[in-house]
């Protein structure tokens, strides 16, 4: 059993969620819709699908990686924020766009924090994404499929 209480940087807690991913343990992760997932918690049983990374460039330039990726629904996306800066991942192409934050939207997460995000309440289709804090480089495309 992995220990409750972890530090982490970068990559090495990248590892670790996968670790525990692959081992059905969890760790305390804040949802998108504001719950707290515990160790002991039955509710956080969804594999995570894809790994969300938000890193910084040698410039200082954050991106998404992947900035492109599939999922079927139901399926959870953890988002790590490696950047030094706070950002988000939230649904539409931009702040401008109409569907912006109407499917999901995990708000800031923190330098060195992530948020998970749980497809349940979108249809199959593609989904473009950006950070709010940074929508000119922070943006992708999320496509859903059916189970």
């Amino acid at each position: 059993m992995i220990k409750k209480s972890i530090t982490y940087i970068g990559i090495n807690f990248a590892i670790l969620l996968t670790l525990v991913s692959i081992t059905g343990n969890s760790i305390g992760i804040q949802s998108i819709y504001g719950q707290i997932h515990t160790p002991d918690s039955d509710i956080d049983a969804t594999p995570i699908a894809v790994v969300l990374f938000i890193n910084d460039d040698k410039e200082g330039n954050p991106s998404f990686n992947p900035s492109e990726f599939t999922i079927k629904e139901g399926e959870e996306v953890l988002v790590l924020n490696n950047s030094t800066k706070e950002h988000s991942f939230t649904s539409g192409a931009s702040p401008d766009d109409q569907m912006a934050g109407t499917k999901f939207n995990t708000g800031l997460i923190q330098p060195g924090s992530f948020a998970e995000y749980l497809a349940f309440n979108v249809s199959p289709g593609e989904y473009p994404f950006h950070s709010t804090s940074d929508p000119a480089s922070l943006n992708g495309t999320m496509t859903i499929t059916s189970k």
